[in-house]
């Protein structure tokens, strides 16, 4: 059975012979197809005088297939990732051992870079990775105070020579 392209209403009529690529998409400007619309319809169905390739409101759509996501141009659903992400887990307690300068840096990195995968996957884990941005800052702030105290007194206390 030959099939033809059904243009869904408010599209423009599609030139003669017209067959889409498989990764063809309509224009972004016209209007959605309606629930139910089906592009491609039998050549038969032009003679019934019902409008070709509509199903109606109450029909749900036909499931789409595993190829048909990338050709409507929709990905599927992504289930959320279960469990807290580690990246959070390593962010939170780098940035409670900041006593060491290095592992607060690597609590604000971990902390980070936890942040945006947790945003993508929608893991938990959220205030960990803040909890250890913020003690990786506060401890690199403390270790700047530090020596911004120990230049200042260096440099007022003067040579210890004695008379």
């Amino acid at each position: 059975m030959a099939m033809r392209f059904n243009p869904a209403p408010g599209w423009p009529p599609p030139p003669e012979g017209f067959a889409p690529d498989p990764g063809w998409q309509p224009d972004p400007s016209w209007p959605p197809a309606p629930p139910g619309w089906q592009l491609w319809v039998p050549d038969e169905t032009a003679g019934t005088g019902m409008t070709p390739g509509y199903i109606g409101y109450g029909q749900a759509p036909a499931a789409a297939g595993p190829g048909q996501w990338h050709a409507a141009g929709w990905g599927p659903p992504v289930p959320p990732a279960a469990g807290t992400n580690g990246m959070a887990i390593a962010g939170f307690v780098l940035g409670l051992l900041g006593l060491f300068v290095i592992s607060a840096i690597l609590g604000i990195v971990f902390g980070s870079v936890a942040l945006s995968r947790i945003r993508r996957t929608y893991q938990q884990g959220k205030g960990l990775a803040i909890a250890g941005i913020v003690l990786g800052s506060c401890w690199l702030a403390f270790y700047l105070i530090l020596i911004v105290i120990g230049a200042v007194v260096g440099a007022t206390s003067g040579p210890s020579t004695p008379p």
